[in-house]
């Protein structure tokens, strides 16, 4: 994972809670547990950050998970059940293999728990307004792939859709002409400007499959 810095990104500042640590997932289809894992966080204002390790190894060992990826329902199940520890106590390995997990500590170390929420597009995008960060399951496209040097991703419609992603929204700005939001992917501080971009509102209501709430519990 990376360092945590406060991040603005073309004029979008991150909600509150946000430090801007972008991870690197590597070739693992992990991307939706780690962003599941940063909403969790979030949601507890300045958290340390959580192990997504835990969700994942739930999900493959549930049957859930395979090389593609896993679910929402999985991560579900998994936030209620098993929770998660600390980063520091069960770290991510971006490198083993796809359908692996990295080795679960003994004794088991404190999980904390969650519950994960489906939230209505596009009105659901207001709650970033009040501070709540959202797992977006969204189609890759090519413009999603080609962010510019301000980190905006071009909104052009009718794309070829290449495979579901998962990332966390993590600020808006609703005071222009056309609604934007703060994305944080986990490709890496590389990747975008450090390691997030800006989607438009009509980008997200094309190509978003889905949006999702983590509430702790």
């Amino acid at each position: 994972m990376s360092s945590s810095t406060a991040v603005t990104v073309a004029g979008i500042t991150g909600i509150p809670g946000y430090a801007g640590a972008v991870p690197w997932q590597g070739p693992r289809p992990t991307c939706l547990p780690i962003a599941v894992s940063a909403a969790h966080q979030v949601s507890r204002s300045m958290h340390p950050p959580l192990s997504p390790e835990a969700l994942w190894r739930h999900a493959l060992r549930s049957g859930l998970a395979d090389a593609d990826g896993t679910t929402p329902g999985a991560m579900e199940t998994a936030l209620a059940t098993v929770g998660q520890p600390l980063l520091t106590d069960w770290p991510y390995e971006p490198t083993i293999a796809p359908t692996k997990s990295a080795a679960s500590p003994t004794p088991p170390p404190a999980a904390l728990f969650g519950q994960l929420h489906h939230v209505a597009l596009p009105g659901g995008l207001a709650l970033l307004g009040a501070g709540m960060p959202l797992v977006l399951l969204i189609h890759i496209t090519e413009t999603f792939s080609l962010v510019d040097a301000s980190g905006a991703v071009a909104d052009r419609s009718n794309q070829r859709r290449q495979g579901l992603h998962a990332v966390l929204a993590v600020g808006s700005d609703t005071t222009g002409d056309i609604d934007r939001v703060l994305i944080r992917n986990s490709w890496g501080a590389d990747w975008g400007v450090r390691g997030h971009c800006v989607l438009t509102t009509d980008y997200i209501n094309e190509y978003a499959d889905s949006a999702w709430l983590v509430i702790p519990t």
